[in-house]
């Protein structure tokens, strides 16, 4: 156990009263989770998905360090789940932090789980399953320290009577409160997140997740450019900008900026690159033109 870890699972708990009452939390996608591996019950949140990845571990965990415990529960697996989740979730929550992900490494290890293989490659022992599963549970309090910070926003956005007092969720920068009809054609958005993932704009989990994100709904991952390729990522964004009606594009390209964390102006500007770009970057960008001309409006 490292030192950073100590501190954020021995000693900040004990000092903060960090273990939440989770049950009255009530967030879209997760649900209640109880582990009784302590004298009482500790409490988190969790997915369906990061459920089946934490008894994958388990199952991994029992077979090859011959470990007995009776079931996920009860089990250091769990008590490593929860002291990642709450440390997690507390982290965000002490310091109200707009982007998570931007101030911490909690899913350094975590991420290696969207690869069904990873625990079925080479020899594991006890510090690697540990490490594994805590960094799931920073992720996943991470993440759902996002949504529950939006729904919060939202419910006091409305008033007590449901009326809205206010169009802007002040509390996220991430999807506005309100959210408006913007539609793009399905191909063109498989087409770009099977030409551009991991290497225009950075990992998106899923298809929907990237349609979600450029749609202005709902979502949990983030968008942002890979190394070097911002001026590719203005020219993506000022390209669907030009698919939506005139009356909505000014309204999404600053909202979709602000995901970025760009400036509308230097979007409008800078989308066709510079007279001194590699050969590789106008490559991009003709492909990136390419695949919009079967899209362009009339």
């Amino acid at each position: 156990m490292t030192p950073y870890d100590f501190f954020q699972e021995k000693i900040l708990p004990w000092f903060k009263g960090d273990y939440q009452e989770f049950s009255s939390k009530t967030v879209d996608g997760y649900f209640l989770y109880i582990a009784i591996w302590d004298k009482e019950p500790r409490q988190a949140m969790i997915t369906t998905n990061a459920l089946a990845l934490l008894q994958r571990i388990f199952d991994r965990h029992s077979e090859s360090t011959g470990n007995k415990e009776a079931g996920l529960l009860s089990s250091q697996v769990s008590r490593w789940y929860v002291n990642g989740f709450t440390s997690a979730y507390n982290y965000c929550r002490r310091y109200d932090l707009d982007h998570p992900f931007k101030h911490t490494d909690f899913a350094q290890w975590s991420v290696k789980l969207n690869s069904s293989d990873d625990l079925e490659r080479g020899e594991w022992n006890l510090d690697m399953f540990r490490r594994y599963t805590i960094n799931l549970g920073r992720r996943e309090g991470t993440l759902f320290y996002v949504p529950e910070k939006e729904s919060c926003a939202g419910q006091m956005a409305n008033g007590q009577n449901g009326q809205s007092k206010d169009n802007t969720n002040k509390f996220s920068p991430i999807v506005s409160k309100v959210e408006n009809d913007y539609h793009f054609p399905n191909d063109l958005m498989e087409e770009l997140y099977k030409s551009f993932n991991g290497k225009i704009f950075k990992n998106i989990t899923t298809p929907e997740e990237f349609k979600s994100i450029i749609t202005r709904r709902s979502h949990i991952d983030y968008l942002s450019e890979c190394s070097q390729k911002r001026m590719l990522m203005y020219k993506i964004l000022h390209e669907l900008s030009l698919l939506l009606p005139e009356n909505l594009r000014a309204t999404w390209l600053e909202d979709i900026a602000k995901e970025c964390g760009y400036k509308v102006e230097n979007i409008n500007k800078k989308h066709n690159g510079s007279d001194s770009a590699t050969e590789e970057h106008r490559e991009k960008m003709k492909q990136i033109d390419h695949i919009f001309c079967k899209y362009s409006r009339s």
